[in-house]
């Protein structure tokens, strides 16, 4: 993992959303983060809870397959977590939108 780049500001805002939305602990979504990505690629992948902290707390920024899996997992498009020109209040609004 890397760490952040200062790039996205409202990232870790978003993905505390998701997690909301889905009405999850952090120890819960890692889990369902691991069984998503594992399912996609299929070979096990395992995030611990603190990771999941970590993003949220602007600390790490996630890779591109946990995003993926974020986008996933709430149903919104990548390009709404990843972009900071959609407002968290156009991105709450379209959480749980997209078909899976």
């Amino acid at each position: 993992m890397r760490d952040r780049r200062g790039t996205q500001e409202f990232l870790p805002e978003k993905l505390i959303a998701i997690r909301e939305f889905l009405n999850l602990g952090e120890v819960e979504m890692a889990e369902s983060l691991s069984s998503d990505i594992t399912s996609q690629c299929g070979e096990p992948r395992q995030l611990k809870s603190a990771r999941i902290s970590e993003y949220e707390n602007g600390r790490v920024e996630p890779n591109l397959l946990v995003l993926v899996a974020y986008g996933r997992l709430g149903r919104v498009n990548l390009e709404l977590i990843a972009d900071d020109r959609f407002s968290m209040e156009d991105f709450r609004a379209e959480l749980g939108k997209q078909s899976s």
